[in-house]
């Protein structure tokens, strides 16, 4: 089997996260909680991609292997803390330009 390359980790993490659109695993459904945050989303696969390039470099990544190896690193980035702070972060960044957004046209109609 030939040996792994970036391109098969990126076509990989891509290809996963399209099948997690409709799956039902559990890793699937906190995937689809985040709806279309693109930031976390990013976030998290950034983070999964850093993982899987760390372990390419260490000649640690088996062809037969790579979806199991790229599932794992995505799940992993889902529950590391920092992916939870990040999402609470971004989570109260939003209420927030809601709320000023709601006191501007509030304002506006006064």
């Amino acid at each position: 089997m030939a040996p792994v390359t970036v391109e098969d980790i990126e076509e990989t993490l891509k290809e996963t996260v399209q099948r997690w659109d409709y799956e039902i695993t559990d890793a699937a459904r906190r995937w689809r909680a985040w709806g279309t945050d693109s930031v976390v989303k990013d976030f998290v696969r950034q983070m999964a991609f850093n993982h899987l390039k760390r372990q390419l470099d260490n000649n640690e990544l088996q062809a037969e292997y790579l979806r199991v190896d790229v599932v794992y690193a995505l799940m992993e980035a889902m529950l590391n803390p920092n992916t939870m702070k990040r999402t609470a972060r971004n989570l109260r960044c939003r209420a927030l330009m809601r709320q000023t957004l709601q006191a501007h046209t509030k304002n506006d109609l006064l």
